[in-house]
């Protein structure tokens, strides 16, 4: 400070008024770019001043008067802010604004500075728990910042330097906002504060003499730097005010409130430079210029001085120019006289619309009606002058609802997605879209909406979430859009759906869940229990794995319940309870029932008591009499109890509330209220105080919040801890959370019990825009079976689910987010679910029969039969229902007449019926349950459902009606038992009744007949129309009759799929239903009864008898016994050939009268057609052959004109013979199990090289047992016709080779290996079928029959291959790379191959060893790649699929000459062909180890070489490994024998009747063959008795397959 500074300039503030006083200025700042000094009133105005003379320049008006001062101003370049209490303003500096900003959140602001972003942007504090950041350049409060502290001062520096009202200085960090260093500055408060470079230099008060404030003689510094204190400033006067000098660094000028002023070096303040202001009272306020030449001071006269060098004073450096208005022109004067012409005044001209006119665009006239909530108007109550009720809308009385934009704010949270429908239809018409897209939708608004509790506004995932519904109902919601978890939310359109909330916090508390589910697996079957319906729900949720719920069985019990409607729970009643408040109600109501229905199972079982009450026992007390008594005092729902908000002392500190004292005194729960005394026979004060005896294992507590102060309470961070620790000793409860609870822990002084948070139900206050609505925030990591490492929070808004941060989870908003209902589980019971009560399932209900009626004669079923019929995993069940409706559907229509459906019709379950799937009562239902339906109903829907309002009135019903509970009990019970449900659509029916069925355990036909690229789903009538020949459903449904129908399709679709022609009957459906239009044909010809009900069962219950499948293989030996087909297995003949025969015939004819060409199968083949004709008439006499008369698969016998010919007759006996048919879905594929319908096709088509080989190997079998002489020679002319049609289809121009000709092959190589010396045909079809394989390339694994053929031929040429010693094929390796390998088959598609291709190898080295050009390396690389293939085949064969067991000899029981044939160790599989796969697996690696063993003793018959005694002790290991392998494999190849035969089935029974061959004898025999040639062979490197045993197989096999007699001495090879 210069020598000549003094006062420049003094001016009078102005007044606020014309006629007003002046008044004092409350805060003032110079401009940062121009020469003007900015001041703030108490009324809310700004002005500025000019230059060194202070003329006034701007003045503007920043808020209300009523809103009380001008806080602070800061200035940028773009203008002046000005901060009120209440809100905050920004006007360019002529005056104009730019924006206004009032937040809910700006209650009492005092302070504000720049934060990281310069002048861009601001941060407000005040007497409030909430900052906010202001973007500047925006106008908004972009982000609101939690804080502990109330400031009163903010100044900008290197970081935020902000004064508490309490004296401490905190300093802020810019960006986070989070405090980084604190210092006690003054014991009352701050005055006045500065921040510059590294220094902070605060003035204040402290309390002295009397509580009396008083400044504090110094000046506090404090180095930001260092981040420490220096030493105070001595200022005797007192200092007030602190300025640093802008330029002058280390340099400060205090000002007293006398006037004097210091300029104090802080580095060395024993020198100042003192000078003193002409106040005549005292001064209020300091600010100096940015320049530094310039300082102004206010009084309390309410006077402005200038102060500064008259020769240098200017406020700013490089001041800009300073924007005036333009000055006006004086206007030339007129002299005005009567004759003065009027055009002589001129008019203005505007070029803006004056605010007077009119708009040009149309304005909107009226408004749409309010809709009044439905809930709202049933409680409204009838007057004269109209209705009234409780103002429960959220509106102010009389206020005007803007219905205009409603609909727009009801909507501004997360858009729906599009209809499953529409997104089905644009996959289908459109091209795919790359597969980031997909993503990108999926995310949507959730993805990128930045979710935080702090906002003001509540975020999208907080709002209400809709459904909407399409002309598809509910299901063609996309609910999966807004869950991606592996959560099951809740659907929100079922009354009382408030209560989802507090059913997703029980449910993921593990606790709650176990007894629940324990109490539903339990015997109970009364009708209202809502702990069984708790079970069923918690069972759902789990199942269902993500996929949407609904509680509709589990809130209608709540509606049904006798108590809740008068305690206020129901929405539909009419009260005036806030959701909120019926939550809390909720909890209480919901555990004593609980705890109740629990008794009723197990009265004697405190369970429930210790797992949610508080034992406790109240103590009354009188204050007057101080007389005392006692009651029982237990809780189950804990109200939490705040302490009062009483003031306390001026600016004393509040002590800080934690979370675990509100708990204490909750539940301790000391009270003081006024009571009746009995002893002093009037009201006096009452004392009430609980001692606690126990607390349970799981704590739920009603948050109770009734004002604003609560409120903040929750509001504040990291209130409401995630783990608390309790201790109840003598009667008394003390309750520790965060380094307390810790403390207590690592003492271990005290029986502590910690309790984990499990989640809270947090009512979401939308406002006027949306209602008010509950959702849950869970920690659903502690009910996963294993611990996680950290928190897993999941938001639960209904059926919106997604993952949270602990952060959001913990976090509250005072405006908008509230919790209501707060549970917490020990914390030993985390993660501890129990799976036992699965295995404790009460079945009792499905053998016990409810229905009272006696008259078995009207019964539509037959109970199960617990020792014979008990449901399993492997059981399927035909289910279906029938619904009436309780509600209609709420449609609305729009003014484009578009209908909209508000509500959808809702359903109740009507009937329900559940036939047996399988066994010898396939087809009986054991459940035909009608219910008792307790809403009124609107529609029976009786041509859909066939039920009829006699069906359900109790009165005159001729069937039992049941509660739901127990129709509901029974299906849940064969879920759990792990039944498979099969019926049509059950996705409706499970829907309606409330239960989920995982998809492992649902057979749905709609499903199984369906092709995506039609986006048409089949209806049962129709496919029982085209598939079965049957008219179902003429005039209504029958449950019954549906399930049964539904079962039929499985089974036609069982043998489409195992026939390979699935995907051709697909095409050939809809390409009738387009014919009908998917709707079966009617009968006019008469009317059709209504079907009451399936014919009831005989009166003594028996049913034709059937006995079920044993699984044996090729065929069951229970039904072999009663010469039937087995019902397990597929009836290719009499449902697949039959039907495929009609349709080939009908085909044909067809093409002939539009004299188009055939097509194959596969539009991309060729059929091949040759010239000859098919054999039509029989060639030789067959009077005296003998000839099975009907077809051995045929249980229902044709008559005797029905028969077909003497030579499809021994077709028939031949494929009876070697045919094998898978059994199961489990099963191997087969054996030529393609053959039968091949050969009925080549009826039509002309494929007759097929035909000519199947009746030349048919008549060659037959020829064994009689007339040789002629069949014979029959036999081998028809293998010469067939050779020549085969020649004659493979020498078509441009002919792919197609299925038929494959077999042929196929079938020729079997006939001359069972039919012809092997000297008349070496192999001769291998080569044959290696051409047709490469011909047919790629394309004949594009369905099951090609993949069967191929895996078939190639399987025999892999065979001829090894036993030939035959190159492998070159194009088998580039095949099989192109396939799966995660398949079995192709895997030993591949091991066989890799074994032949090592074959190759030794035979390679074998030639090079009598070549004598051996390499060394070559030789002893070829034993490693040995071991390692031989190992890696047989880990391939250890899998589930390939298990068999083993059995000893004396273990069988039976014929004990067939049993002496046995080995002592005899290996049953699943079925012959399982074991002939081991068998070939077990072939190839013999011949692996005897090539090896080739090797090596070529090698020493040859010369023994310097390197072959050098590592002569690994090739004798490696030789004596080889044998054993050998010897090992040969015992096991024989121990398949007994069942390849059929001496003994897959159970371990022997054949009951040694003189009648089973059915699969000769194919078992055929499979063994060359197994046996292997074995037996003496150069095979078997044992002698190996060899023999094989050598009397062999005969065995000469005998069955026909060899002998037909071979003789030629077979003996």
């Amino acid at each position: 400070m210069d020598g000549d500074w003094d006062e420049v300039a003094r001016i009078q503030f102005p007044p606020p008024g014309v006629h007003a006083l002046p008044t004092p200025v409350t805060t003032m700042t110079f401009d940062t770019s121009q020469e003007l000094i900015w001041t703030g009133n108490e009324y809310g105005r700004v002005t500025s001043f000019y230059g060194t003379e202070l003329q006034r320049y701007t003045s503007l008006k920043a808020h209300l008067s009523s809103d009380g001062p001008v806080r602070q101003i800061l200035v940028n370049e773009k203008g002046v802010v000005a901060l009120g209490s209440k809100d905050v303003h920004m006007a360019i500096r002529r005056g104009p604004p730019i924006w206004h900003i009032r937040h809910d959140e700006m209650k009492d602001l005092r302070c504000m500075s720049f934060t990281s972003k310069g002048t861009a942007e601001i941060i407000v504090a005040g007497l409030q728990d909430t900052m906010l950041v202001i973007d500047l350049i925006k106008g908004d409060v972009v982000k609101q910042v939690h804080t502990e502290h109330q400031y009163t001062i903010m100044k900008r520096g290197r970081y935020i330097c902000a004064a508490t009202k309490s004296g401490s200085i905190n300093l802020l960090d810019p960006v986070s906002f989070a405090v980084v260093k604190t210092w006690n500055a003054h014991s009352a408060l701050i005055n006045d504060m500065d921040a510059q470079h590294d220094f902070i230099v605060t003035c204040g008060y402290s309390l002295r003499q009397g509580q009396n404030y008083m400044l504090d003689p110094f000046l506090n510094v404090f180095d930001i730097r260092k981040m420490s204190s220096m030493p105070p400033i001595p200022f005797p006067a007192g200092a007030a005010f602190v300025r640093m000098h802008p330029r002058m660094l280390t340099t400060s000028i205090v000002v007293s409130q006398s006037g004097q002023i210091h300029v104090v070096d802080l580095m060395n303040p024993n020198t100042s430079n003192v000078r003193q202001a002409n106040v005549l009272t005292y001064l209020i306020m300091f600010e100096i210029a940015p320049s530094g030449e310039a300082m102004a001071l206010t009084d309390a006269e309410h006077l402005i001085h200038l102060w500064g060098s008259p020769t240098k004073l200017h406020f700013v450096d490089l001041p800009t120019p300073i924007d005036f208005a333009t000055p006006e022109e004086p206007l030339p004067s007129i002299d005005w006289t009567p004759d003065t012409p009027l055009n002589s005044i001129g008019l203005p001209y505007y070029r803006d619309v004056l605010a007077s006119a009119w708009p040009d665009l149309p304005c909107d006239v009226g408004a749409p009606p309010v809709k009044y909530d439905a809930q709202f108007l049933a409680g409204l109550k009838p007057a004269e002058f109209g209705h009234y009720g409780r103002n429960t809308r959220g509106l102010r009385r009389n206020q005007i609802e803007d219905t205009r934009n409603v609909n727009k704010f009801v909507n501004s949270g997360l858009k729906a997605p599009k209809f499953l429908s529409e997104k089905a239809r644009e996959l289908a018409t459109s091209t795919p879209r790359p597969f980031d897209d997909k993503v990108n939708e999926l995310a949507g608004p959730l993805g990128e909406m930045e979710i935080e509790s702090k906002k003001s506004e509540v975020p999208v995932m907080y709002r209400n979430v809709e459904i909407k519904y399409s002309k598809f109902g509910v299901d063609d919601f996309d609910f999966g859009f807004y869950n991606t978890t592996r959560y099951s939310g809740l659907e929100t359109h079922i009354s009382n759906s408030y209560a989802n909330s507090l059913l997703q916090i029980m449910h993921f508390t593990p606790v709650i869940r176990n007894l629940a589910l324990q109490h539903a697996a339990s015997a109970c079957v009364g009708e209202i229990c809502l702990l069984c319906e708790l079970g069923f729900l918690f069972d759902m949720l789990e199942k269902a794995d993500g996929s949407i719920c609904q509680a509709t069985n589990m809130l209608k019990t709540l509606s049904n319940h006798p108590q809740a409607g008068p305690l206020g729970l129901l929405e539909e009643d009419p009260h005036g309870s806030s959701l909120n408040v019926m939550l809390q109600g909720l909890t209480r109501f919901l555990l004593d029932k609980i705890v109740h229905d629990h008794k009723l199972i197990n009265p004697n079982s405190s369970a429930m008591e210790q797992v949610l009450a508080t034992s406790a026992t109240s103590s009354i007390r009188c204050i007057s009499c101080m007389s005392e008594y006692t009651r029982p005092g237990s809780t189950l729902v804990n109200d939490l109890l705040y302490p009062s908000g009483k003031p306390g002392a001026r600016n004393a500190k509040q002590p800080r509330t934690t979370f675990s004292q509100i708990l204490k005194n909750s539940v301790e729960r000391e009270t003081t209220s006024k009571g009746w005394c009995s002893r002093c026979q009037r009201y006096q004060t009452i004392a009430t105080k609980k001692s606690i005896h126990s607390i349970p294992a799981v704590l739920l507590l009603n948050t109770a919040i009734t004002s604003q102060d609560h409120r903040a309470l929750w509001s504040t961070p990291g209130w409401l801890p995630e783990e608390i620790g309790i201790i109840v000793e003598q009667g008394q409860f003390f309750c520790y959370e965060g380094e307390d609870l810790k403390l207590h822990l690592q003492r271990g002084m005290h029986n502590i019990t910690v309790y984990s948070l499990i989640g809270m139900a947090i009512n979401i206050e939308s406002g006027q825009t949306q209602k008010s609505h509950l959702v849950s925030m869970v920690n659903v990591g502690h009910a996963e079976p294993e611990a996680p490492d950290e928190s897993q929070w999941h938001l639960f808004n209904d059926f919106l689910v997604r993952s949270v941060s602990t952060e959001e989870a913990l976090t509250f908003n005072t405006s908008w987010k509230v919790p209501s209902v707060v549970a917490y589980q020990a914390k030993e019971a985390n993660n501890k679910l129990d799976t036992d009560w699965k295995k404790n399932l009460d079945t009792s209900i499905l053998y016990h029969d409810l229905n009272p009626n006696t008259d078995t004669e009207s019964k539509t079923y037959q109970l199960l039969k617990p020792e014979t019929e008990a449901p399993g995993p492997e059981t399927i069940i035909a289910l279906d229902t029938e619904f009436v409706a309780v509600r209609q559907p709420e449609i609305e229509m729009n003014s484009d007449g578009e209908r909209e459906t508000i509500r959808p019709i809702v359903y109740a379950l009507a009937r329900a019926s559940v036939v047996r799937g399988q066994g010898e009562d396939e087809g009986t239902p054991f459940i035909d349950d009608y219910i008792a339906i307790r809403e009124p109903i609107v529609d029976y829907l009786t041509s859909y459902s066939g039920i009829t309002e006699q069906d359900l009135d109790p009165r005159v019903s001729k069937h039992s009606l049941l509660p739901l509970k127990m129709a509901y009990k029974k299906i849940w019970i064969l879920l759990n038992l792990g039944c498979k449900f099969l019926g049509h659509g059950l996705k409706q029916d499970f829907r309606v009744m409330n239960i989920h069925v995982p998809k492992s355990q649902v057979i749905d036909t709609i499903d199984l007949f369906f092709l995506k690229s039609r986006l048409r789903k089949l209806s049962l009538a129709f496919l029982a129309w085209y598939l079965l020949k049957e008219d179902i459903q003429m005039e209504t449904h029958d449950s019954i009759e549906d399930s049964r129908t539904a079962l039929k399709l499985y089974r036609k679709f069982l043998e489409f799929q195992d026939a390979g022609i699935l995907e051709t009957m697909l095409q050939d459906i809809y390409r009738g239903g387009r014919e009908v239009n998917f709707k079966p044909p009617r009968k006019d010809d008469g009317q059709i009864p209504r079907s009451e009900t399936p014919p009831p069962l005989p009166v003594d219950g028996v049913v034709p008898p059937s006995t079920p499948c044993d699984g044996g293989r090729p065929s069951c030996q229970r039904c072999l016994a009663r010469d039937e087909l087995c019902v397990g297995y597929r009836d290719e003949a009499d449902l697949v050939f039959q039907h495929e025969t009609d349709k080939v015939v009908l085909k044909s004819q067809a093409e002939s009268v539009s004299s188009s060409t055939s097509t194959s199968r596969s539009t991309r083949r060729t059929r091949s057609r040759s010239l000859e004709r098919p054999p039509t008439a029989q060639l030789f006499d067959v009077s005296h052959l003998r000839v099975p008369s009907a077809l051995p698969w045929l249980k229902a016998p044709p008559s005797e004109k029905e028969l077909p010919s003497m030579e499809d007759r021994a077709v028939s006996v031949f494929m009876e013979k070697y045919v094998i048919y898978p059994c199961h879905e489990s099963s191997s594929p087969g054996f030529l199990e393609h053959l039968p319908c091949l050969f009925k096709e080549v009826n039509v088509d002309g494929r007759h090289a097929l035909r000519w080989v199947v009746q030349a190997a048919a008549v060659a079998d037959l020829s064994r047992d009689q007339s040789p002489e002629i069949l014979a020679p029959r036999a081998l002319e028809y293998y010469g016709r067939a050779l020549s049609a085969l020649g004659n289809s493979l020498a078509e121009k441009g002919k792919i080779p197609d299925d038929y000709d494959l077999m042929t092959v196929v079938i020729l190589d079997l006939f001359e290996t069972l039919f012809m010396p092997e000297t008349a045909s070496p192999g001769s079809h291998a080569q044959g079928m290696a051409h047709i394989l490469r011909l047919r390339g790629h394309e004949q694994f594009h369905d099951a029959r090609g993949w069967s053929l191929f895996r078939l031929a190639h399987h025999r040429l892999q065979k001829q291959q090894l036993a030939k010693q035959m190159d492998p094929l070159p194009e088998s390796n580039v095949w099989l790379d192109t396939l799966n390998e995660e398949m079995s088959t192709v895997r030993l598609e591949k091991d066989a191959l890799e074994i032949s291709i090592m074959c190759q190898r030794a035979n390679e080295i074998i030639e090079s060893l009598s070549a004598d050009t051996l390499n060394f390396e070559q030789f002893i690389e070829l034993f490693p790649e040995v071991t390692r293939l031989d190992q890696q085949a047989v880990l391939r064969r250890d899998k589930p699929e390939w298990s068999f067991r083993t059995l000893r000899k004396s273990e069988v029981l039976g014929d004990q000459e067939v049993i002496s044939r046995f080995p002592e160790i005899i290996e049953l599989h699943r079925d012959v062909w399982n074991a002939y796969e081991w068998c070939y697996h077990r072939s190839a690696r013999i011949i692996l180890h005897q090539k090896l063993l080739a090797c090596l003793d070529k090698a020493k018959s040859i010369s023994a070489p310097q390197w072959y005694i050098e590592s002569e002790a690994m090739i004798r290991d490696q030789e004596l490994a080889s044998l054993w392998t050998i010897q090992t494999l040969s015992d096991e190849i024989l121990a398949t024998v007994p069942q390849s035969f059929g001496d003994i089935d897959h159970l371990g029974r022997c054949l009951p009747d040694p003189l009648k061959p089973p059915r699969c004898q000769a194919i078992g025999a055929y499979l063994l063959l060359w197994p046996m040639r292997i074995i037996k062979d003496p150069k095979g490197k078997s044992t002698p008795s190996q060899q023999a045993a094989a050598q009397i197989v062999f005969e065995r096999i000469r005998e069955c397959t026909g060899m002998k007699s037909n071979l003789g001495l030629l077979s003996m090879i």
